[in-house]
């Protein structure tokens, strides 16, 4: 709900209503993918959607706002493309930066506000994986152990034949 508000607002409010609105996504989106891997098997794909698409429209959101604003290019501010945007938004969210663009005077808070959604996006994208792995081994194990107990049964039934 909160993201698609700053999906919108992004457009056509001043740039910190949508990264205000953004931000109080954050704290809904780690309940909502608790309860996902929370259950007896966890529900990674979903958590894994839901997290999917939650980090595309973080990146969407920043791109809109830079696109609007304009970034710093060699001393200058200058329009850019909503795809110099989004290449921007891709470098300061995984905080690569390559220092071709840079934020003007006015929205450096946001650029660093997005820094940091994007350290704790790809932590969380981290603790997905380890969990979805030790899902995937977890139910390896489970299965061994039928199989093994299917085994054992087929053998008894052969060998009382």
């Amino acid at each position: 709900m909160f993201a698609s508000a700053s999906l919108v607002t992004s457009f056509f409010l001043p740039a910190e209503i949508p990264v205000l609105l953004l931000l109080l996504t954050y704290p809904l989106a780690l309940y909502a993918v608790g309860l996902m891997i929370g259950n007896s098997h966890g529900q990674y794909n979903s958590a894994f959607t839901y997290f999917g698409i939650l980090m595309a429209l973080t990146i969407l959101i920043f791109a809109i706002i830079y696109w609007r604003y304009g970034l710093i290019s060699n001393g200058k501010h200058v329009d850019i493309s909503i795809m110099e945007a989004f290449y921007f938004s891709v470098t300061t969210w995984t905080t690569l930066g390559y220092g071709d663009f840079s934020p003007i005077p006015r929205i450096k808070h946001i650029s660093s506000i997005q820094a940091i959604l994007g350290y704790i996006g790809l932590g969380l994208w981290v603790a997905l994986m380890n969990g979805f792995i030790g899902n995937l081994s977890q139910m390896r194990q489970e299965i061994n152990e039928h199989n093994r107990k299917l085994f054992k049964k087929i053998d008894n039934e052969k060998e009382d034949s």
